[in-house]
């Protein structure tokens, strides 16, 4: 090769290396914040509580090269029919590849259940980002329940447990009360089921008076009336062969109203057996339930 094929060669070499030098050298660090997730957190996902405030946990992420610089989180809240509330929550810086994870509270307080909401989450810093596309998350159809769990101070329009009866007892007056051991917890499914006091679980004195006798049967995750579940649950109960009547009666009920058993009820009726009670024999006690039923538990008590 000659010398003049030679100068060419080492010039090209050397246009490449300097073109190339000079694209790597023009490329600009910027940040890239994206919301990884948003979510209330909440065990029972798609569903938020009135009468307490929610929460959205978020977390935000820069898949850029650079620091994304005063970061902020923005909170848009529009419930059904109503403007959108927006809340801004500071964040401060978040290095390059790092995330940064923030609780955003939902300022509105609801007191009614049945509408839905739509949260939509925004992350911006103060400094130019490569890509913006990515900068907002939303995420709808979060039902406004009431929360059974936690008591009926946060159920519109219920009320925590009153007094309904109040005795006073004279000196040497006494309650007589029997449980059920766990071992006669019904499960699902059941049809039938009998149970016994004798005399020793219901000791009465000789002498003694008996000024009431109240029996007492809970239940729990009732489905057995499931065109209404709201209705109390379908079974007959008679103590020592006298029928209850237990379908005239009107239970105490609660519900969790949230998640997969929402609507599945818990209960306990009061039932005056006073006239039905043996004081000398054992009593017994036979329930029978609805075939048709799907889940219903029950659970007995007596007291004198």
């Amino acid at each position: 090769m000659n010398e003049k094929a030679i100068n060419r060669s080492i010039k090209k070499i050397v246009l490449i290396a300097i073109f190339l030098i000079f694209l790597v050298g023009t490329a600009s660090a910027l940040p890239d914040l994206y919301v990884s997730s948003a979510s209330t957190n909440y065990k029972y996902a798609g569903e938020i509580y009135a009468n307490e405030n929610n929460s959205m946990v978020v977390t935000v992420c820069n898949a850029g090269d650079q620091t994304a610089s005063d970061a902020v989180v923005s909170l848009s809240v529009t419930d059904a029919a109503s403007n959108p509330v927006v809340v801004n929550y500071p964040i401060g810086d978040i290095a390059a590849s790092a995330c940064a994870t923030v609780t955003l509270i939902d300022p509105t307080i609801r007191t009614s259940q049945g509408s839905t909401v739509t949260y939509t989450v925004q992350v911006n810093c103060t400094n130019a980002e490569s890509n913006y596309d990515n900068n907002t998350l939303t995420t709808s159809g979060y039902e406004v329940l009431f929360n059974g769990y936690k008591g009926k101070g946060y159920w519109t329009g219920k009320s925590y447990i009153n007094n309904q009866l109040i005795y006073d007892l004279d000196e040497g007056g006494n309650m007589i009360y029997f449980t059920q051991p766990s071992t006669s917890y019904k499960s699902t499914k059941w049809t039938t089921r009998t149970e016994t006091w004798t005399t020793s679980d219901l000791y009465v004195p000789a002498g003694a008076t008996i000024v009431e006798a109240r029996l007492y049967i809970s239940y729990n995750w009732d489905n057995t009336t499931t065109a209404n579940p709201d209705a109390p649950p379908n079974f007959t109960a008679a103590l020592n062969n006298q029928d209850l009547a237990i379908n005239t009666l009107t239970p105490y009920t609660d519900k969790s109203n949230i998640g997969s058993y929402g609507d599945r009820e818990y209960g306990l009726y009061s039932v005056d057996v006073t006239a039905y009670y043996n004081r000398a024999t054992d009593n017994n006690l036979v329930m029978t339930a609805d075939p048709r039923g799907a889940i219903l538990r029950l659970f007995t008590r007596v007291r004198l």
